[in-house]
């Protein structure tokens, strides 16, 4: 059988379409499309469904693909073997954080690197829940604990939210730092994103806020828009704080406090360089998180 096949079976699942899986490879979509059909006729059965919104797994190809991520994880083990860079502090770790956490993160990676010289960082920021299993990313900081696949999980941080506007806004808009805030300024929300659907939840039915004219869906533009004066957000202190120009205006709203995690597949975390990067992760964020 065909490995191209197979990863390009794998890449199809993730992305759940041929135009997704063509970009991610860097093909054509033909291309793509042709390896999906030879896959299918080798094995005989149809592994997906072709349908409006893109393509979704058959029961069969459900079966195929932890087989096909598990074929995934021992190439990439077999390449380490072969470079000798499996049981050496060097080499390429990937992590991947929600795009709220990023900025932290970002600040922080000199420690890492000071730490851990010879070890390459790819930090990918996605809303996105890549797939640990088929090594998209080695080691996740998830604000949803996952609850299946052979992972590896530990408690990251716990997220503050409070109010956030810039001084001009609240200057002009003295109920800001007031309860009068969620009826009577403009509100700046995201439109994705499980957490922060949760907030606009909060604050469109607990606090039924009035005006919310700007809806992102980029945490970066959404507090461009507030730096900007067009409103109040919620973000998380730890996030907010280092941000120039950026005002708290409320207390810490500890009724949604929101954990994070660090997520790993345990076939991976097993490799030295990532659990370095991941132990250097939990004690970097015990101790920036320690009075939380």
């Amino acid at each position: 059988m065909d490995w191209n096949h197979i990863k390009i079976f794998a890449a199809v699942a993730n992305q759940g379409s041929l135009s997704g899986a063509a970009r991610l490879l860097g093909m054509s979509q033909p291309t793509v499309g042709r390896h999906i059909e030879a896959l299918e006729k080798a094995l005989n059965v149809r592994l997906f469904d072709r349908e409006a919104k893109g393509y979704v797994l058959t029961c069969a190809g459900e079966r195929l693909l932890p087989q096909v991520s598990a074929m995934e994880r021992a190439a990439i083990t077999i390449d380490d073997i072969a470079t000798g860079t499996a049981d050496r502090l060097e080499g390429v770790v990937r992590i991947t954080s929600p795009e709220m956490a990023s900025r932290f993160f970002g600040r922080r990676l000199v420690g890492l690197r000071q730490q851990l010289p010879d070890i390459q960082i790819e930090f990918l920021t996605s809303n996105k829940v890549l797939n640990l299993s088929r090594r998209e990313a080695d080691i996740a900081i998830r604000p949803v604990m996952p609850d299946h696949g052979d992972l590896r999980i530990k408690q990251a941080y716990m997220g503050q939210l409070a109010v956030y506007g810039c001084s001009d806004y609240i200057k002009a808009h003295p109920q800001a730092l007031t309860e009068e805030r969620y009826q009577a300024c403009d509100w700046v929300t995201m439109k994705h994103g499980f957490v922060l659907n949760q907030l606009d939840r909060w604050l469109m039915e607990t606090k039924r806020i009035r005006h919310n004219p700007i809806q992102c869906t980029s945490v970066h533009t959404l507090v461009e828009a507030v730096l900007g004066g067009a409103g109040l957000a919620m973000l998380f202190t730890k996030h907010a704080d280092e941000i120039p120009g950026l005002m708290q205006a409320s207390p810490v709203i500890r009724e949604m406090d929101q954990q994070f995690w660090l997520v790993a597949h345990a076939e991976v975390l097993a490799q030295p360089r990532v659990r370095a990067v991941w132990d250097w992760l939990d004690t970097m964020l015990s101790e920036e998180f320690e009075d939380s």
